[in-house]
Parts: structure tokens; sequence; C-alpha cells
């Protein structure tokens, strides 16, 4: 199982320990790309300067790239879309030791840390409104109740802390885009669904290209180009993924 808040944590102290500086809430105005580097322009009138920048920002990477005169292909995750929107339940501290994801057909169920759960019943997505999260007393959240009291008959009621409506970082063919967006090579995008679970393998290959100029003939299929000046509606529906199903 691979614990997000654990990961990111120790990802960044690994690159805190080589130098890495973070800034926080310091909004991105534009970006602007020369031949031998990249700008950054700040919210508050600072810039940042660097040889390359990457963009990895998921749903909302057409903010940044709109500034480059560069927009992807993205899912509209702002609307209702069993494909690109879903219920995710973030249940209290739980008696049940599970350490590894359980997918089932009436639920799925991730270790959250700390006992606590986090639960996704992809037949309700079709009702999942990023507008309108339900809450703890909803029709949803009854939903997941009783799917969890059906999958674990002995763990005793489900207390459930919120409903999120999770929006997806979706490339319109459903596949990662990644790669340089710009003629200079300054401008490196990494945009996909499944981030986290990818991010071990993405992370190496995506560093390998930028510090080694070389091209990983792994990402050579999602390269981001496939998707630029193109809309949501030039492709095919993306068919829904029922792991359990399988």
């Amino acid at each position: 199982v691979l614990h997000p808040a654990l990961y990111l944590a120790r990802l960044w102290s690994e690159a805190h320990a080589h130098g890495a500086i973070l800034h926080q809430n310091q909004a991105i105005q534009r970006i602007v790309e020369q031949a031998n580097g990249v700008t950054l322009h700040l919210e508050h009138g600072e810039q940042w300067q660097g040889d390359r920048v990457v963009i990895a920002t998921g749903r909302w990477a057409n903010q940044l790239l709109n500034t480059l005169d560069v927009e992807l292909a993205l899912l509209d995750t702002s609307k209702p879309n069993a494909v690109a929107c879903s219920f995710l339940a973030r249940t209290a501290p739980q008696p049940l030791s599970l350490s590894a994801n359980l997918i089932a057909p009436q639920l799925n169920v991730r270790p959250d840390g700390g006992g606590r759960l986090l639960l996704q019943a992809l037949e309700l997505d079709d009702l999942a409104d990023p507008a309108a999260p339900p809450s703890t007393q909803s029709a949803i959240a009854e939903q997941f109740r009783e799917r969890y009291q059906s999958l674990f008959a002995d763990a005793g009621e489900l207390q459930i802390e919120k409903i999120v409506v999770g929006q997806r970082a979706r490339p319109a063919d459903g596949l990662p885009a990644i790669g340089y967006v710009t003629p200079e090579q300054r401008v490196y995008v990494a945009v996909t669904h499944s981030g986290i679970t990818l991010s071990p393998l993405i992370g190496r290959l995506v560093a390998e290209e930028l510090v080694q100029d070389h091209a990983s003939d792994l990402l050579a299929d999602f390269r981001p180009q496939r998707l630029m000046g193109r809309s949501a509606s030039d492709f095919a529906p993306i068919k829904r993924n029922f792991p359990a199903a399988q």
C-alpha cells in the first residue's frame, strides 16, 4: 500500500536534504519561456527563474499552460461525470485491521492512516456532483454504510467523518500526458489519473529526462502533443472501469 501522506512527507524530506526550497501560497500569474530558461511571475510581483519548470498541477494544468498559449484536452471535472468525478468517504478510526487496498464489487477500501479508511463505490458515481457534496447523513452516506456492513459484517457501525466529490486529473483519452509542451523545451507537463499510484515510476522517468536529456522509451506513447489544440469532444468517450468485475 502506498500511503499518500507518508509518501509525500518522505519525498519532501529527501528533496529538502538535497537543497530544495518550498514556496507556499504564491500563485503563479504567468510563465515566460526563454531560449536559456523559464521565468515564473508570481502574484506579489516576485519572479522565479530556472532552467526548466514541471507543471504537475493535475486538473488545474491548463490554468498555467494557457499563459503560454498551450492547452491540453482534459476532462471537465466541474460538472457531474462518472468518469471524471467520484464520491470519496473518509471514516473515523475503525476497529478493522487492513494493510492493503481492497477492491470489491460493491466497495473499494483503502487504509488512510490512524485507523481511518477511504471508501469508494464506483456504482454511485453517476450521482457525483462537485457542486453538491453529500452530507454524512445523506442517502449516499447510507449507501456507503450498507455496503461496508455487507463487506465487513463484524466490524461494527461505520462512522463517516466526511464525503467529498473527488475530481480526477484525466486527459481526454484517459492516458497520461507527460513531456515538453513548448518549442524551447523548458516547460514540461505531467498530468495523469492514478497519479499517486504511478508516481514512483513517472517521477523517476521524468527526472531522468530532465537531468540526462534522454527521452524515455516508456513515455513515448504518452506525449502531450496528441492532446494539444484539441478538445475533449474530439476523443472517444472513456470507458468506465470496474476493477472488481474483471
